[in-house]
């Protein structure tokens, strides 16, 4: 069972601590990435696989929201950043000790909607996933 107050506690050190645990920074939605995470083409429904991102658990807050699942913790939040609504994801591994950081990305302007935000996540969500499998291979073979 997940511990709410826990996931509430690490999202505000993430939040209090992204210079330090994204070194890389913050990934912004423009048309580069759209091109680059393939997105600017007709997106066809069964696409992407179900098992990695479609199930999550919604938790509503005043200021967030909470999507959990078996692999991930993703809170998005809206911020208002120079007369401009952005909404700002942050995605991390569902890891037994504590959530990891993996990424964060912010949409504005004619890139903020929740279409596209979730889009974005999804590609997002598959990448780490990608990444976290070729890990875990890496590390069966090397025991």
């Amino acid at each position: 069972m997940i511990d709410i107050s826990e996931l509430d506690s690490c999202y505000k050190n993430f939040i209090n601590n992204l210079d330090k645990l994204i070194p890389d920074s913050i990934i912004t939605v423009d048309l580069n990435l759209l091109q680059d995470l393939d997105l600017l083409n007709f997106h066809h429904p069964g696409q992407f696989e179900p098992g990695v991102t479609r199930y999550f658990q919604l938790i509503e807050a005043s200021d967030r929201i909470t999507l959990i699942n078996e692999q991930f913790f993703i809170w998005i939040t809206s911020r208002r950043v120079e007369d401009t609504v952005s909404t700002f994801t942050l995605i991390a591994l569902n890891q037994k000790d504590h959530p990891k950081l993996e990424m964060a990305f912010i949409s504005s302007g004619v890139y903020n909607t929740s279409h596209l935000v979730m889009n974005v996540l999804e590609k997002f969500l598959l990448e780490i996933q990608e990444n976290e499998d070729v890990l875990q291979g890496i590390k069966s073979k090397a025991k």
